[in-house]
């Protein structure tokens, strides 16, 4: 129970203190913002700075920003110092939610993003934990939400290859050969 009213805080702290995907400076699954100097925050988890995005990653999330101006910034996991240079740099993996439709899962539908470079490190994946030798995220929304947009995006993901959209449009042997 603590835990999730620690998670309810952060979420509704992180909004009303004004963070809005419109309020930040986009760079691919990158954002900042002056008024938050050390919080670099980003749509993907995992492999953030060696991401396989779709060639129109950034103009399909500025269609969905577009369509959806009511849309909140999401922290799921806040992860210390990515750079010795910047001790006092954290950075925010989010999802961006307007009511029931979700920016990350778009992504991955489209074919812009894989649903791995979305998951963060928790029980649900000890394969990720173990390969890239992390340690466990603690998650800043319920878990039960969390389990239910994972799925969301494993599905999004199969969709997207079915259809051979984006990234998914050559084959795995075409893609590994590049």
């Amino acid at each position: 129970m603590k835990a999730f009213c620690l998670a309810a805080l952060v979420i509704v702290s992180a909004t009303a203190s004004g963070i809005t995907p419109s309020a930040l400076v986009w760079e691919d699954h990158f954002a900042s913002d002056k008024k938050h100097p050390n919080t670099l925050f980003s749509l993907l988890s995992l492999g953030t700075f060696r991401a396989e995005l779709s060639n129109n990653f950034g103009a399909r999330m500025k269609e969905w920003l577009r369509k959806h101006p009511h849309a909140v910034l999401r922290p799921i996991v806040t992860r210390p110092p990515v750079m010795e240079k910047g001790p006092h740099l954290k950075m925010v993996f989010v999802w961006i939610t307007d009511g029931g439709e979700n920016l990350n899962v778009y992504l991955v539908r489209q074919g812009c993003v894989g649903a791995g470079q979305m998951l963060a490190v928790t029980d649900e994946d000890p394969d990720i934990q173990r390969e890239f030798g992390l340690e466990k995220d603690k998650l800043q929304v319920p878990i039960a939400e969390y389990r239910a947009v994972r799925k969301q995006l494993v599905e999004a993901e199969e969709k997207a290859k079915q259809e051979r959209l984006g990234i998914w449009a050559k084959s795995p042997e075409q893609r590994t050969g590049d």
